[in-house]
């Protein structure tokens, strides 16, 4: 299972998105599936980023995701994982 522990936003957003658990993310697109939901955001205040993705031109959207630490917050996530398939990589052999 991948964990997703690693995804960081900026210190001062941290609070307001706390990181999801595996379960409610699971249920939430369950829910979404069956009752034929087009889109869901998880947590509900993403609901905001995409609004003003509707009502803000372009480059504001972008400043609005580089603000909130979006355009950097996989980056610890993506070099954790290349260290364990290197580590991995190594151990098996290949």
């Amino acid at each position: 299972m991948v964990s997703f522990t690693y995804i960081t936003f900026r210190k001062e957003i941290e609070p307001f998105l706390p990181p999801l658990k595996p379960d409610y993310c699971v249920k939430q697109a369950m829910k979404a599936i069956l009752t034929d939901q087009p889109m869901i955001c998880t947590p509900r205040l993403m609901y905001i980023v995409t609004f003003m993705k509707s009502i803000l031109p372009f480059e504001a959207v972008v400043c609005m995701y580089r603000f909130l630490g979006a355009d950097k917050c996989m980056y610890p996530f993506i070099a954790q994982r290349k260290q364990a398939t290197n580590n991995n990589e190594a151990k098996n052999g290949i």
